[in-house]
């Protein structure tokens, strides 16, 4: 049964022969409430902040510079700029927002709704909004134009701190805090890195609180539950704890020199001096 099959996979796909099990047609939104009237059972999408998502996704293409055209442009072989929302949701996944929940898929949608087509989506303002992290269409018209930094578009993880909004003396606690973990470990030789990587086992920089409590006591560099708590606070977020963030300000790893600028200049000086 291919329809099933289809419909399994594509909820907006209606089988023409398809039965809801009160016999009638079955649809993707609505179903038969008890009096026979169709009860709206669609997400509510007025709660979702479809700006604060958007600067999420453009922070996301950024850091793993991910060209959103190539991903949806094939949807579009006649390139109208609009597409199907099944489509739409494809192009998504296929960059990366397989995490995005089925209320925030329907925010976009609603924004960039195309009112021409019923249930198409201009995916072609979504890319010019999203690929302003990169560049700005129509560049060559306006050759003066200045760009914001990319800096701008790079946005916190979810569940970190801003800390620049916690009050003073709760930044100065947190870094006397550092200092006094600084200076323990610069005395001692304490290299702590590998200490978290042993509760690391994926690699991916973070530990859980408790680990954090057991790393700091190991290394001799516990204090006292609210010193820890401040240390938690600034460097953790949804996922977790993150550990190297710490540590690149616990032990902040030396610049290296930029030899090779000087290098240069020293063969042009010779090449000058040859030349007289």
């Amino acid at each position: 049964n291919h329809h099933a099959f289809v419909q399994a996979i594509d909820a907006e796909y209606c089988s023409p022969t398809a039965l809801s099990s009160s016999g009638g047609a079955r649809t993707g939104s609505s179903s038969k409430t008890g009096d026979g009237e169709s009860s709206d059972e669609s997400p509510d999408i007025s709660s979702v902040d479809i700006d604060e998502l958007l600067k999420r996704i453009r922070h996301h293409v950024l850091v793993n510079r991910i060209r959103v055209e190539e991903f949806i442009q094939d949807f579009d072989p006649l390139r109208h700029g609009s597409i199907p929302t099944s489509r739409f949701r494809m192009g998504l996944s296929a960059m990366g927002q397989q995490h995005l929940t089925e209320t925030q898929i329907l925010a976009i949608i609603d924004r960039y709704a195309d009112d021409t087509r019923k249930g198409n989506v201009w995916w072609i303002s979504f890319f010019a909004d999203i690929d302003k992290v990169f560049t700005q269409r129509g560049l060559e018209k306006t050759p003066t134009a200045v760009l914001p930094p990319a800096e701008t578009y790079h946005m916190p993880k979810p569940g970190a701190t801003d800390w620049t909004t916690v009050n003073k003396d709760k930044q100065m606690e947190l870094d006397d805090v550092m200092q006094k973990m600084r200076w323990k470990t610069n005395q001692r030789r304490i290299l702590a890195k590998p200490c978290f990587q042993d509760f690391d086992r994926h690699n991916i920089g973070y530990v859980t609180r408790s680990q954090l409590h057991q790393c700091l006591t190991y290394l001799s560099l516990n204090g006292t539950p609210a010193e820890v708590d401040l240390v938690y606070g600034k460097f953790s977020d949804d996922t977790g704890f993150n550990y190297l963030r710490f540590l690149e300000k616990l032990q902040p790893s030396e610049v290296q020199e930029q030899k090779y600028l000087k290098r240069i200049e020293d063969l042009k000086l010779t090449n000058k001096e040859k030349v007289r």
